[in-house]
């Protein structure tokens, strides 16, 4: 497949925007956060979401270390793979920001066997690349058409939305949330991970029902913060001091289990990215799977119609019947 579900499906809930809810009656943040109950600084839910709402601005540049667990409940088979995550902002046509990712994998581990296997998955900002560079292939899917606008960080749009700089109450509008303790939600076996989030919070989403189009492909999401509100920021802050994803765990409706950790953050003006890492371009000699989006076929205006026709009737006044002559009496 040209977009493979092994990492995008839960980095969509790490770094990048959820999608807009489908129309239907508001609720309030009250109505959606489930045992509102205050963690750190947060009181409830809807205080965290909304405090990440701005928490993206600014943001022009993000690169991360990343760690990607999956635990497949069918095959009973756990996954590692291990890389780098890249994300910029830059402008697009007529100066309009657009938005770009890539994930660098540089191992791939199956249970105990690991070996060293580079794979590249990238969004440009109008085409997806799934780059195999040892096997020279490259898979391409063109998303975005001419004069057409996405945003790869909305949830049930993008590949890799994450709820940070999304309107907190598009969120509540298609998941029931609720602010929890880190170590929530994490069993015996996970103390390396429970060290990993020390000090962060953790808000749980679990969809509501009806709300996306043909069902979530989630049961529930699990996302980790750690950082200071915008407000909080002062000068001498790092830029990576700010209120940044640490980590997602996401259980999918089969069951399957995923964990991303971000690990070494960097923000503006901090990380340097290679421009090439962005490049989904086919390079000389590799073999290429391309999808172009299907041109639309030109609207062809109606024929004009025809003015009705109506007969008028003379406006030449009717001459009156003649009178009838009678003769004369004799």
């Amino acid at each position: 497949m040209l977009i493979q579900p092994l990492i995008l499906s839960t980095l969509s809930f790490l770094l990048w925007q959820p999608a807009a809810a489908p129309s239907q009656p508001a609720n309030t943040p009250e109505t959606n956060a489930v045992d509102a109950k205050p963690v750190g600084e947060f009181k409830d839910a809807a205080d965290l979401l909304g405090a990440l709402e701005k928490a993206d601005e600014g943001l022009d540049q993000f690169r991360a270390e990343i760690r990607y667990d999956r635990v497949l409940d069918l095959e009973g088979e756990s996954q590692l793979r291990q890389g780098e995550l890249f994300f910029d902002r830059v402008k697009g046509v007529a100066g309009k920001p657009v938005r770009r990712f890539a994930v660098r994998f540089d191992s791939f581990q199956v249970g105990t066997a690991v070996r060293n296997e580079q794979r590249l998955h990238i969004f440009d900002g109008t085409w997806y690349a799934d780059k195999m560079p040892e096997e020279k292939k490259i898979n391409r899917k063109e998303v975005v058409g001419p004069g057409q606008s996405f945003d790869p960080m909305k949830l049930g749009e993008g590949p890799m939305p994450i709820p940070i700089g999304q309107r907190k109450d598009d969120i509540l509008a298609r998941y029931d949330a609720q602010l929890l303790p880190a170590a929530d939600g994490l069993g015996a076996s996970d103390e390396t991970l429970k060290a990993f989030l020390a000090g962060t919070v953790q808000v749980r989403l679990v969809p509501k029902a009806g709300a996306a189009p043909g069902g979530d492909t989630f049961e529930e999401i699990r996302l980790w913060y750690r950082g200071k509100r915008p407000e909080q920021m002062t000068p001498g802050d790092k830029p990576s001091d700010r209120l940044l994803p640490r980590a997602a765990r996401t259980v999918s409706v089969n069951k399957d289990i995923s964990i991303v950790q971000l690990i070494n953050i960097a923000v503006n003006p901090d990380p340097k990215i290679d421009a090439s890492i962005m490049d989904t371009s086919a390079p000389a000699g590799w073999e290429v799977t391309e999808a172009k989006l299907p041109v639309a076929a030109p609207e062809i205006p109606p024929a004009p119609t025809r003015p009705t026709e109506t007969k008028l009737e003379s406006a030449t006044p009717a001459t009156p019947p003649a009178e009838e002559k009678k003769d004369a009496p004799k």
